[in-house]
């Protein structure tokens, strides 16, 4: 029995409460006498298993950082180098690894051109895929990850050493401003754009849809249906897409994630009119290019759009 309840027992601690709120306090009566009896069960879920592994990262972030490792490993295939020495020798800050780091950065950049249709006579074109130093900063921000999980982690657990010895240091969003071996390549990056053509800019270009722009895609979606054929629900939801897009600017993701649950119908009354009313709608946004599986302190995941009909 829990003490709780050994304690109700011996001194009767509700017979002076009211009636009218004895009821609310009867559950004390009746906490479980174990409250934690599934805990071996639980425990043996996690007990002995690899941290990492059994919590991974999942989405795009490990797809893109799968894909550069793959590449890491091509490049050193090709060269006949270890992958595994590199990055123990840059962990102890071995120029050698710095060098051979940073030449990898500048092969992925070389080697990121595709070929791509273009209108003139040759109909193909080689197009450089890569043409922002900000990628080149995410492509070693991933190599580093990869090389902390996959080496110089396990090899401080197999040593029983203190992991601040081999674990590398570096994020993108901090630039170059930081201190260690992995700081000190990234600080040559942007050295790569006078010498491959790379900016150190966005280049992303925002242009503003203008209302004569959204009446014209409207007027062509409805009155040249016979040049767009599509089903009818799905004429409707370019509509609204657009609509939508106009009336506050949001990413195509956002508006394409919209779901039957974030759409409410109802009614409203102006204060000056009461007697008349109109239809509107409350649409819920949600952001694209948010963190997954991260806790929310803050509500900039969503936004509520109301709009009158």
């Amino acid at each position: 029995m829990s003490s709780l309840a050994a304690l109700a027992d011996e001194k009767d601690f509700l017979s002076d409460v009211p009636q009218e709120i004895r009821s609310d306090l009867e559950w004390l009566l009746d906490l479980p006498d174990d409250p934690f009896k599934d805990s071996h069960d639980i425990f043996a879920l996690y007990d002995g298993t690899d941290f990492e592994e059994a919590h991974p990262t999942g989405g795009k972030t490990e797809y893109y950082r799968e894909m550069v490792w793959s590449k890491w490993l091509i490049y050193c295939e090709k060269l006949k180098i270890n992958s595994e020495t590199v990055f123990i020798d840059l962990s102890l800050d071995q120029d050698s690894a710095k060098n051979t780091c940073f030449a990898f950065l500048h092969s992925y950049v070389v080697n990121s051109k595709v070929r791509r249709p273009c209108l003139g006579p040759e109909e193909w074109r080689l197009v450089q895929t890569v043409t922002c130093v900000v990628t080149v900063e995410d492509v070693w921000q991933a190599l580093v990850q990869n090389a902390n999980r996959r080496i110089l982690r396990p090899k401080t657990k197999k040593g029983g050493q203190d992991s601040r010895s081999w674990e590398l240091k570096f994020a993108s969003r901090y630039g170059s401003g930081g201190v260690g071996p992995a700081y000190d390549v990234a600080r040559r990056i942007p050295k790569l754009a006078s010498s491959l053509g790379l900016s150190l800019k966005q280049l992303v270009t925002k242009r503003q849809m203008t209302t004569e722009d959204v009446r014209l895609f409207l007027d062509t979606l409805w009155t040249r249906a016979e040049d767009i054929p599509c089903q009818p629900s799905v004429r409707n939801a370019v509509h609204c897409v657009i609509m939508l897009g106009a009336f506050g600017g949001w990413r195509p993701g956002s508006l394409m994630n919209i779901r039957y649950q974030d759409v409410e119908f109802g009614w409203f009354s102006h204060p000056r009119h009461p007697n008349k009313v109109w239809p509107v709608v409350t649409i819920n946004i949600h952001h694209v290019k948010q963190r997954t599986n991260q806790v929310e302190r803050t509500q900039r995941s969503m936004l509520i759009c109301q709009t009158p009909l």
